[in-house]
């Protein structure tokens, strides 16, 4: 059994375990304390019948949904957790932005090497919006060469955006700098 609840700052200490992938994004408590003092009620935690975290996921607050981080233990993969994760994103940002009436869509950030995640949004509906360079500052040696992963931006439309506007038909190659969100 799973149970999504609000994220507290104690839960913070809980995620290491989480983060451990390597494909994971880690960041430092400061950085997940910030999006929890700004936006607590954005901020997810599934956990199993014993307390214990499975996964989390936290979401910026705007006209659309952004996934900042979505990780799943290795151990509770391939149950659905992500994709509840996901759904509740979605159903929040379709919902219940209600002085908004709903986002435009959810977008999220995945490295281009990471086939296994790039799979999963694809088939949860989400296409690839634009290629993001440069986005990673750690990489991995390739011939003598520091090789810095590419960013894959993908979204998702929302029930507001009736013309799919937030999509595009092929994804662009953009550097951080020219990054902009519409």
């Amino acid at each position: 059994m799973t149970t999504l609840r609000l994220l507290k700052p104690i839960d913070l200490l809980k995620l290491q375990n989480i983060n451990l992938d390597y494909l994971t994004e880690n960041y430092t408590i400061g950085y997940y304390l910030n999006y929890l003092l700004r936006w607590p009620k954005y901020f997810i935690i599934a956990e199993n019948i014993h307390k214990r975290p499975m996964g989390y996921k936290g979401l910026e607050k705007s006209w659309h949904g952004h996934v900042s981080a979505l990780s799943v233990a290795f151990e509770y993969r391939r149950l659905g957790v992500a994709s509840f994760l996901m759904t509740f994103l979605e159903n929040v940002t379709d919902k219940m932005y209600v002085m908004l009436d709903g986002g435009y869509f959810v977008d999220l950030f995945v490295r281009r090497n990471n086939q296994s995640a790039v799979d999963f949004y694809h088939k949860i509906g989400y296409t690839i919006y634009r290629e993001v360079l440069n986005y990673y500052c750690d990489g991995e040696n390739a011939y003598g060469i520091l090789y810095v992963f590419a960013q894959i931006d993908m979204r998702k439309p929302m029930d507001r955006d009736i013309f799919k506007d937030s999509l595009r038909n092929s994804g662009a190659k953009v550097t951080v700098d020219e990054l902009t969100f519409n």
